[in-house]
């Protein structure tokens, strides 16, 4: 409005010096007409901007803010796909019989939770890890790690165990939530900096001895029932084992999961069966 008011006394400056004081009854005349003209004009405009702001204000109260675990989700899927160069996920979705194998063994340990999906890798750089999307769990393994320790249905059964197990306890999204700043979405950064976290925790970082030592616990507590399983459990970490001491390329392992030597020390006390 006060726009409006500026226009209008410039005009009459202007008009009055324009054409003299014969013309300057009809020229006012003529910058009322329009004067009124423009504040009605005006008056649309604040109206329109009065409804917009209206809608903005409804929209904005039925925008939903993202709660802590809205945001990991779509944080954690988005990590899935910015990543998919490195994880290299394997499209033909072979599944070597293990789905059914590793629902059977769930069932037989009397073990239950939240959905899962499997999802294999054609890559190194995970070798198996469990991401919490949401309510459900999304177990990743690599199938070079599967073929290169020559691995059977069962074996891969029980690597998704312990995964299974770890998101049960909570350890890689306790880490992840200390060091996340904001889990409010307000923009790019916010997830820039969740995938920057991701990275490091899960390739860079990984599991310390107590947070391996605590799940391969809870792993023997509930296998340690079944000889069978358990002689299976130690043997599968003979195997990563050999692997990591014959393959320079798997060098990284012990530093994201303990190594097996350490994990042998505890099975020989959490499990003290004899191997065959």
């Amino acid at each position: 409005m006060k726009n409006v008011i500026t226009t209008f006394l410039m005009t009459f400056l202007f008009s009055s010096l324009a054409y003299g004081e014969k013309n300057s009854v009809n020229t006012i005349k003529d910058i009322l007409m329009k004067d009124h003209l423009l504040k009605e004009s005006d008056q649309k405009k604040i109206e329109e901007l009065k409804l917009a702001a209206e809608r903005e204000k409804k929209e904005k109260s039925n925008r939903k803010i993202l709660t802590d675990e809205e945001f990991s989700e779509i944080a954690t899927l988005l990590w899935l796909v910015k990543r998919e160069s490195k994880l290299k996920w394997d499209f033909k979705k072979v599944d070597y019989g293990v789905n059914f194998t590793f629902k059977k063994l769930l069932k037989k340990l009397n073990i239950s939770g939240p959905g899962y999906k499997i999802l294999y890798l054609n890559s190194d750089i995970v070798p198996h890890l469990g991401l919490l999307a949401g309510r459900d769990y999304i177990l990743l393994i690599s199938k070079t790690f599967i073929e290169k320790l020559d691995l059977s249905k069962q074996e891969i059964s029980l690597i998704l165990l312990e995964e299974y197990l770890r998101l049960k306890l909570n350890l890689l999204h306790q880490k992840i939530s200390k060091k996340v700043t904001k889990v409010e979405v307000k923009n790019r950064n916010s997830f820039e900096e969740y995938w920057g976290i991701l990275d490091e925790e899960i390739i860079k970082i990984g599991f310390s001895f107590q947070e391996q030592f605590n799940l391969t616990k809870e792993t023997v507590n509930y296998i340690k029932q079944d000889a069978k399983i358990s002689e299976m459990y130690q043997r599968l970490n003979d195997k990563i084992k050999l692997l990591i001491e014959g393959d320079s390329q798997y060098s990284f392992y012990s530093k994201i999961y303990p190594s097996p030597d350490l994990k042998e020390t505890w099975l020989a006390k959490l499990l003290p069966l004899k191997k065959i």
